[in-house]
């Protein structure tokens, strides 16, 4: 099953990281796509998650939305499929009226 998105650039994937013996040791996984690690915000404090969510930065608001369990990991998958499908027309939406307001 995917899960997960590159936050870079929104390809769907299955891991976001590869876990280790060692406690707390992870390797990011690289994006096949774009050659870019899936997702850098999983390192991260969340008060700079959130601060770049503030500053309407795609990469982390991609990482909250959808890289992020919603619910438990007990959630059935038509739960998982409804909140990715209504997540992505929420992106589409940030991202039209985000382009419209700057003129791009």
């Amino acid at each position: 099953m995917i899960a997960y998105i590159c936050t870079n650039c929104s390809r769907p994937t299955s891991s976001l990281y590869k876990v280790y013996s060692s406690p707390g040791s992870i390797q990011l996984t690289t994006c096949q796509a774009c050659l870019h690690d899936i997702d850098p915000y999983i390192e991260r404090e969340w008060l700079l998650v959130a601060m770049d969510c503030v500053l309407h930065r795609p990469e982390a608001l991609r990482h909250v939305m959808y890289n992020r369990e919603p619910c438990s990991s007990l959630a059935s998958d038509e739960i998982r499929r409804t909140h990715h499908s209504m997540l992505t027309q929420a992106e589409k939406l940030f991202t039209f009226c985000y382009n419209r307001s700057w003129g791009i």
